[in-house]
């Protein structure tokens, strides 16, 4: 019972670690102050792409809410939205 607890207050500091992570991400790449309000779901790679990578993806989803800030504009996430939303004409 006690290796169980163990792993049990792990998760949980963990959890706690990649919300605020979160919090810290979002406010120096885009200015906005949020709350992390539930975790939606962990996707480990290693359980659907077995044998492509030599490491493990982990990739953490949490639902936010925006409580204050507002967006500010700056290289890393403008040169993100461009390369992302960039779609070529095809009238040009």
């Amino acid at each position: 019972m006690m290796v169980s607890g163990q792993f049990l207050a792990v998760g949980v500091k963990l959890i706690y670690l990649l919300k605020k992570n979160v919090i810290k991400e979002v406010k120096e790449e885009a200015g906005i102050d949020i709350a992390v309000k539930r975790l939606i779901a962990i996707h480990d790679s290693n359980r659907h792409y077995k044998g492509m990578f030599p490491y493990g993806i982990t990739t953490v989803f949490f639902l936010c809410e925006s409580v204050g800030g507002s967006f500010m504009e700056n290289d890393r996430v403008t040169a993100k939205l461009d390369s992302q939303f960039l779609v070529d004409d095809p009238a040009d």
